[in-house]
């Protein structure tokens, strides 16, 4: 449980060996908010992030899967994806936990923005991360990996993760997580090793 985990960081002044996993969109990256701004823009609608109540966008938008796959990969050439901001607190956020342990960040992003992903990461989080992980889920081929196998692999012993079937599988390999409130993941009931966090400054006090 998280008090377990709380308690040891409390009691051991220096961390050695403590590991946290770290999602990248809606973690620390704003991916919705500017691909809501090409969305919007390019269609001519008014979609904000409250309307998006599933991750499978083309769900919420009503298109066929195809289209919105095209569209997605329309979005990273783009200057939306390129002009992602940080989310709020998040800087100082990792500044904080970096002093706790080794920092990892486990990304369900495609291989085909690794280079503009870590440039991207390198402009606001610069020497934060120990390792940068992409599980490539490819919606074009259908393959990827788990996230949850990687963060096994790492021996992860915390996970910051917005998307609930991610965080659960996490939660399942006995790994802390912390899920991210957003309105695609409100449906889901937090137990055992999940705890709903709302901002930075929450996390932060959690550990």
């Amino acid at each position: 449980m998280f008090y377990n985990l709380i308690m040891f960081l409390y009691v051991a002044d220096s961390v050695v060996g403590m590991k946290i996993g770290f999602d990248l969109d809606e973690v620390l990256a704003g991916f919705i908010e500017q691909f809501l701004k090409y969305y919007n823009l390019g269609f001519k609608t008014d979609y904000k992030r409250e309307n998006i109540r599933h991750y499978d966008l083309w769900k919420v938008f009503g298109v066929e899967r195809n289209f919105m796959i095209n569209l997605v990969y329309g979005f990273y050439k783009s200057s939306f994806f390129k002009n992602i901001k940080p989310i709020d607190g998040s800087i100082d956020g990792v500044e904080y936990l970096k002093g706790r342990g080794d920092l990892y960040i486990v990304t369900s992003r495609e291989n085909v923005v690794r280079v503009d992903t870590i440039k991207w990461l390198d402009r606001y989080f610069s020497k934060h991360f120990k390792g940068i992980e992409f599980t490539d889920d490819n919606v074009i081929a259908g393959k990827s990996l788990k996230k949850s196998d990687i963060c096994r692999m790492l021996r992860l012993d915390a996970m910051i993760e917005d998307r609930a079937e991610y965080a659960d599988e996490c939660a399942k390999e006995g790994i802390e997580t912390l899920l991210m409130d957003c309105p695609w993941n409100r449906e889901y009931k937090e137990a055992g090793k999940v705890k709903r966090v709302y901002n930075w400054n929450e996390i932060i006090r959690l550990f």
